[in-house]
């Protein structure tokens, strides 16, 4: 049995796949300010200034004050300890509440079942045949739902909000100095940059600091390309890597490429292909290739993450 796969998992077979089962279930986050998230942050990077992560997250809480405004942002409740002196803590990019009390990723499932004409329950056949276009369906609708209610930011102005992304930059940069192999804080680069550009196209009037330029969407779509590569696992196959580790002895090998590389790795890809499917993205034939290496590679990192 396949490392990934929990010792309790069921061994009976389900002929019929309830979709809505695929909803992401996450406990309610924690709430913090934004001036407790950085003083928090600004201690253990001075405690810790060898530590790439200590950047990472300075940056990363800068980087959504430029984004989103004053906060309070959304901490997971059961992943860290914002009163921990030596806990790092890194606030997610979660809206707030929606107003009809209910959950993005439920809306987006019954969304995508809409789309399709799918009943609550189908033939695991039918099924198969069309997951792939379900889940797209289903998170690109996630990411809109999601993106509409970020995008309303409160509490600062424009010339405060352009020192947080000279902040975010600066502290990305550094966690890519500190480690340049961290697949992580380019794609956290990338996000930022993008981000930027976005924000900077829907403020009126906005006026950028000398020296700071936004940047194209080719080369924000490389640094996506770049991380995706740094993030790969040897062969691009998940499953094909994990096993081959875990076989030779080498489970905690694979323990920690997955630690490190797993999330940037689906979000860069996917980042990727969104930005290389639009229209006026105007690919060369090389980046058309590497676009279907990145869709394989997502692909079988879906039947990875199936796997449990």
């Amino acid at each position: 049995m396949s490392f990934w796969r929990t010792l309790l998992m069921a061994s009976c077979v389900f002929w019929l796949t309830d979709v809505s089962t695929f909803a992401t279930r996450i406990p309610p986050p924690d709430f913090v300010p934004l001036d407790q998230l950085l003083q928090h942050a600004e201690n253990y990077a001075a405690k810790h200034p060898e530590k790439p992560e200590s950047y990472y997250v300075l940056g990363r809480i800068h980087h959504l004050a430029f984004k989103r405004g004053a906060g309070p942002f959304p901490v997971p409740s059961l992943l860290v300890n914002p009163s921990g002196e030596d806990t790092i803590v890194v606030p997610n990019d979660n809206p707030p509440a929606r107003e009809d009390g209910g959950d993005d990723m439920e809306v987006a499932d019954r969304y995508a079942s809409k789309v399709l004409g799918l009943p609550k329950l189908i033939p695991q056949a039918r099924w198969q045949k069309i997951k792939d276009r379900w889940f797209r369906i289903r998170d690109d609708y996630f990411d809109q739902l999601r993106n509409d209610r970020i995008s309303k930011v409160t509490g600062l102005d424009w010339q405060v909000r352009l020192k947080h992304a000279e902040e975010a930059e600066k502290n990305y940069k550094e966690a890519m100095r500190l480690d340049p192999e961290g697949s992580l804080y380019l794609f956290s680069l990338a996000s930022f940059e993008e981000d930027f550009d976005l924000t900077v196209s829907a403020t009126p009037g906005a006026k950028l600091p000398a020296g700071k330029q936004r940047w194209s969407a080719r080369k924000i779509r490389d640094l996506f390309r770049q991380a995706f590569i740094l993030a790969s696992p040897p062969g691009g196959d998940w499953t094909k890597y994990a096993e081959e580790r875990i076989s030779a002895g080498h489970r905690l090998e694979a323990t920690t490429f997955w630690t490190k590389h797993g999330m940037a790795y689906r979000e860069a890809g996917r980042a990727y292909v969104r930005m290389a499917s639009r229209r006026s993205a105007r690919l060369s034939k090389n980046e058309k290739e590497f676009l279907a290496t990145v869709r394989r590679g997502l692909n079988l990192r879906w039947e990875f993450d199936q796997k449990g």
